[in-house]
């Protein structure tokens, strides 16, 4: 790859971008080898379809199929037999690593050729707000797509709830490229909050403009990830079969760069919003890092300790909530710019338990400026290393008991303590004074404080995963669309977590549940010891990430009820978010005049369908419009099971004709 020096990136910034007044807030140029940046991209792993019926195995952490090489991001698919699929291949994102709300995104790459391959680089939101939480509810952005049996057309689409192929409604433009697969090109979106442009190097070629103010028609306001993946198959891309003589083929990324106004970057200054009194050592920094000049300003009683001109400055703060402020120059404009920062009490912070392992102790405060840390010691505690210290390191008797801490400075006196919990001994995580209150959904790492065979059993002493509370014997971890989860569960192992009930409601618990094995196992769900739930079956997702819902039948929760328990009669899957949903009955409530009812949905292998109408027909579509199955009514029953063994999961549109020739659509997701 041929690198260019910033300067000359400047010059070469012409047309509607440098009109623009962009600035450069987040790259990947891929130099070096071996496994793309982990602190910028994660892999999307499994071969369960992903909802288009494609044919390949996203991999994780495999060189075959992704890799960095002679200065370029390499995606590779290719034909062999592996796990579930006939095909290999790797799905890149930037999900927490990388995310924006309106900007420039750029990607230059060269596609592959062949029938059966469909390379795509596209957005998705990281968060799913609005409607019922799936796709396409909150959006999608399809900065390029290409499909091998139609060589050389570039797709640029999106997809909102108004705006889908479902409804034969979608919003997009194409281009054709006849060298898109032998030479690079530069793909790139511009969004704001009133269209989203399409361009190939820097040709213009389709623009969607905001209509309306609803989700339905622009859920693009809130943050988007960026994927690239090659996809094998599939309804399009596999329309017209696979050549299998192609393999293997690889899509090349020379680069990614993102780009913001400073309108879309603000506000313009990152630090913290808040400090306490005469903290020490604060950075604060310019979200333009390509400015002329800086002149940085902070409130009369705190100074900066670092350079003051440049991107980003270091302070020692004073007794008084204020503001920092900066000028920052740039060839174009000037901005004068200010971060508000409040004050808040100094929180003594460590451990909950002390352990019978007899291991030191450390307990902390923030660092702050001439400031005398006068700690109080419970009877038989000493100091290992820190005393007089913010930071300190203790011997801790075998009992329950309280450390104090006086701080005394220019801007007050502060009187802290944190009591320390005997181990074995169970409370509420976070807050150990507030249980979960339900109905409520329930992040499964929020298990009870207590430790090992009090609010938990695991098998294993370490956590495996890459979660919150690493101290602990649980793997957690956050593949639940970003939130928390729990892998590596294995036989036997269990969870708790101190609950809640203001007053009597009936509920079903949904657990979301993901697994790659064919028999993965089950769960039993106990409140207050009693069995509630039992065999709530977890299934072959396709994927240890890709979470599907299962719920229970119909539970009493009463006052009365303190603990939830989820015991595992049978491991191999991971356990997202735990779902206390509450319902007036058992099939819900009565639909309305014409509307029908559709449950479970997401359905496994029955659906049922229930309404006040008769129904005379019911057709399944799937996505492309294609009539999949279709159901006569014979007694015009209001109430209808349907099997749906022959589908495979993916999402699909439930067509209802009533006796009045009156229809209805729905959305069904198949598990």
């Amino acid at each position: 790859m041929r690198k260019i020096g910033w300067l000359c990136l400047l010059l070469m910034l012409t047309g509607s971008m440098a009109h623009a007044q962009y600035h450069l807030i987040w790259q990947d140029e891929f130099d070096g080898q071996g496994h793309p940046d982990s602190s910028r991209w994660n892999y999307e792993v499994g071969g369960h379809g992903w909802g288009n019926e494609e044919l390949q195995y996203y991999t994780e952490e495999r060189l075959k199929n992704a890799r960095l090489e002679n200065g370029r991001l390499v995606i590779e698919a290719h034909k062999e037999n592996y796990r579930t699929a006939e095909y290999t291949s790797a799905r890149l994102t930037t999900t927490h690593k990388g995310e924006w709300t309106y900007g420039r995104i750029e990607v230059r790459a060269k596609i592959p050729a062949g029938r059966g391959t469909w390379p795509a680089i596209w957005m998705l939101p990281t968060e799913w707000i609005y409607g019922d939480g799936s796709w396409p509810d909150n959006g999608e952005i399809d900065i390029m797509e290409h499909v091998g049996y139609d060589p050389g057309v570039i797709h640029g689409t999106i997809h909102t709830d108004a705006y889908n192929h479902m409804l034969g409604t979608q919003k997009g433009g194409s281009i054709t490229i006849p060298s898109a697969t032998e030479i690079f090109h530069v793909y790139a979106i511009e969004w704001t909050r009133d269209a989203i442009k399409w361009y190939v190097d820097d040709e213009l070629y389709y623009t969607f403009e905001k209509q309306g103010s609803g989700w339905e028609v622009w859920p693009f306001d809130h943050p988007f990830h960026l994927i690239l993946n090659i996809a094998i198959g599939g309804t399009w891309g596999g329309a017209e079969g696979v050549d299998n003589t192609i393999f293997p083929v690889k899509m090349e990324v020379d680069y990614v760069r993102v780009y913001q106004t400073a309108d879309q970057l603000a506000p313009l200054i990152e630090g913290p919003a808040e400090l306490v009194p005469a903290q020490k050592g604060v950075h604060f920094s310019s979200k333009i890092t390509d400015a002329q000049s800086y002149q940085w300003q902070v409130p009369e009683d705190a100074s900066i300790t670092s350079r003051t001109d440049s991107s980003a400055i270091i302070a020692d703060w004073g007794c008084q909530a204020g503001e920092v402020s900066c000028q920052i120059t740039t060839p174009d404009s000037v901005y004068q710019v200010s971060h508000a920062v409040n004050l808040k009490d100094p929180q003594l912070e460590g451990p909950r338990f002390y352990n019978d392992q007899d291991d030191p102790l450390h307990f902390s405060v923030p660092e702050m400026t001439q400031t005398t840390y006068s700690w109080e010691l419970p009877p038989n505690a000493s100091f290992l290393s820190g005393e007089g210290t913010h930071a300190v390191e203790l011997d801790w008797p075998d009992k329950a008991d309280s450390l104090k801490l006086t701080l005394t400075n220019t801007c007050g006196q502060y009187e802290l303590a944190r009591p320390v919990w005997k181990p074995g001994s169970q409370y509420p995580y976070p807050d150990a004074d507030k249980p979960h209150a339900l109905p409520d959904t329930i992040d499964p790492t929020l298990f009870d404080y207590g430790g090992e065979n009090v609010a938990y059993h695991d098998l294993t002493s370490a956590n495996q995963g890459e979660g919150i509370r690493q101290n602990e014997g649980v793997d957690t971890q956050n593949e639940d669309m970003g939130h928390g989860s729990i892998g590596w569960i294995s036989d036997g192992e269990w969870l708790e977590y101190s609950i809640h009930v203001e007053e009597e409601f009936t509920a079903r618990v949904i657990l979301r549940m993901a697994s790659e094995e064919s028999n993965p196992g089950s769960v039993e769900v106990l409140v207050n010891d009693q069995v509630v739930a039992s065999d709530v079956q977890a299934r072959n997702t396709g994927g240890w990430d890709y979470f599907e819902e299962t719920e229970t039948g119909v539970i009493t929760f009463s006052p009365g009820d303190t603990l939830l328990r989820l015991e595992f009669e049978q491991g191999d899957f991971n356990l997202g978010r735990i779902i206390i949903k509450q319902v007036e009955t058992a099939i819900g409530p009565e639909p309305q005049e014409g509307l029908a009812e559709l449950y479970p949905n997401p359905a496994g292998d029955f659906l049922t369908v229930q309404s006040n109408k008769p129904i005379e027909k019911l057709d399944i579509y799937d996505i492309t419009g294609k009539l999949l199955q279709s159901e006569m009514i014979k007694n015009h029953d209001r109430m209808n099971r349907l099997p749906l063994f022959s589908l495979p999961a993916g999402l699909y549109v439930v067509q209802i004709r009533f006796h009045d020739s009156t229809t209805r659509t729905y959305k069904l997701i198949k598990k």
